[in-house]
């Protein structure tokens, strides 16, 4: 399974983020590139950094173990909420834990609204 991260973003990382039209008038996007558009370095679109955890996989496979995903372009119109590319994230056969990040200043004390879209398909 691969993780497409499509859309717009307002404030956080991980998937693809779309803000709720409704307040995007009061709102002013912290992201850069909130919509995952090229171009991408190392398979993160710019302006974003990959994050990933690996657990060791057990001979007899007993236990949980995840491995490193891919990271790329998502070129497929039909899941893009927003922009020309959306930020793809998976691995086909093997556990994976895994996504893109990126680092935004805050005011402490500030309350922070983010929404996300996602879109996951087979390959």
């Amino acid at each position: 399974m691969q993780i497409t991260m499509a859309g717009r973003g307002c404030l956080i990382s991980h998937l693809g983020f779309r803000a709720d039209a409704r307040r995007l008038e009061a709102q002013t996007n912290l992201l850069s590139n909130p919509s995952f558009e090229e171009p991408y370095s190392n398979g993160a679109a710019q302006g974003w950094g990959r994050w990933h955890e690996e657990a060791a996989k057990v001979a007899d496979c007993a236990g949980r173990y995840s491995v490193q995903p891919k990271w790329g372009p998502e070129f497929n119109g039909a899941i893009i909420l927003d922009g020309a590319r959306s930020q793809a994230v998976g691995n086909q056969f093997d556990t994976w834990r895994g996504g893109v990040v990126q680092d935004v200043a805050v005011t402490a004390g500030t309350t922070y609204r983010f929404s996300a879209g996602l879109a996951s398909h087979l390959e």
